[in-house]
């Protein structure tokens, strides 16, 4: 107890408590063992996009669509499809999208960032 009449502990360091492994050699420490691996299991590109993508993941596919969609009309009002924008154009929708990343609302955060996996999954019709 202090003079203000105030109990006060001590609590020990980790290091203090915790006792330290003398034993590990920090020259063999990041010694990793060789491994050797050869890849030559490989497949068409679309049985290979298939394995990287789970079946629950399939719905989020729809989601990002139509959040792309939605922000697509939302910028540019048009029926256009994506392929037939000019290059400046798509690069004005894209820093669009990375502007709305930035955004306090969650909601339209959260768009953004699903149109921008769309765009970059590669499924644009």
């Amino acid at each position: 107890m202090d003079p203000t009449g105030v109990v006060r502990r001590v609590i020990n360091k980790p290091r203090d408590i915790i006792p330290r492994n003398t034993t590990i050699n920090p020259d063999t420490l990041l010694d990793v063992p060789e491994f050797t691996f050869i890849y030559n299991d490989a497949d068409t590109i679309h049985a290979e996009i298939a394995e990287l993508y789970t079946y629950s993941e399939e719905p989020e596919f729809v989601w990002n669509a139509e959040a792309f969609n939605i922000l697509f009309q939302a910028k540019y009002g048009e029926n256009k499809k994506w392929k037939d924008y000019s290059k400046d154009e798509k690069i004005d929708f894209i820093i669009y999208l990375l502007e709305q990343c930035e955004l306090v609302d969650r909601t339209r955060r959260c768009q953004a960032m699903r149109a921008i996996l769309y765009l970059v999954q590669g499924i644009i019709k």
